[in-house]
């Protein structure tokens, strides 16, 4: 009897020494893309480090806001893409990106430079033409956005950042069917 008493008391006390240990234990999603398939709040894969696109301030305020999303440009090549967020005004105030092997491409790269400006308010200088002569976003990629934005309810977000996330979303997400840029940031 006093055997079993004594395995019932290591057995509690053991329990009660592993569970704490066991709460504690946080799986960080380390460049999982099916993670940060949507906006994630404060979070960002560990081991990434972010470059910035564009900004509005050469000082950020403190406790800033952050959204971090994870997107594959139309070759494939995989990328995080984060927003930085005013912790007073909710509004964008710089923009970073992180290529998942090293190296995106090019028009990928204009593409994000082009949003970056846009989601900040800024004038893009970026021109945007193909090999043909025509326009970068197709008319698919405009149809794309605008079925996106519907589909995804962005245009009945609760908040502006909420919708302007959500937009910025569809317009990444719409990216792959851009065509080939042959002209570069002016």
């Amino acid at each position: 009897m006093r055997k079993n008493l004594l395995v019932k008391l290591l057995f509690i006390v053991t329990l009660f020494t592993i569970q704490p240990i066991l709460a504690n234990i946080h799986l960080d999603p380390i460049h999982n893309s099916d993670y940060y398939k949507d906006f994630r709040k404060n979070e960002s894969p560990k081991g990434i480090v972010f470059k910035e696109l564009v900004g509005v301030h050469t000082v950020l305020p403190k406790n800033t806001d952050d959204y971090t999303i994870y997107k594959k440009d139309s070759q494939g090549n995989g990328y995080y893409f984060k927003v930085l967020v005013h912790p007073v005004t909710q509004m964008p105030i710089a923009t970073s990106f992180a290529a998942e092997n090293k190296e995106i491409s090019k028009e990928t790269t204009l593409v994000l430079i082009s949003a970056s400006k846009e989601l900040l308010g800024k004038d893009s200088k970026v021109e945007y033409t193909t090999d043909e002569g025509g326009p970068i976003f197709s008319e698919a990629a405009t149809k794309c956005v605008i079925r996106c934005n519907r589909e995804s309810g962005c245009y009945d977000k609760p908040t502006n950042l909420g919708a302007l996330l959500c937009s910025l979303n569809c317009n990444l997400e719409c990216d792959k069917k851009t065509k080939t840029i042959s002209q570069s940031v002016n």
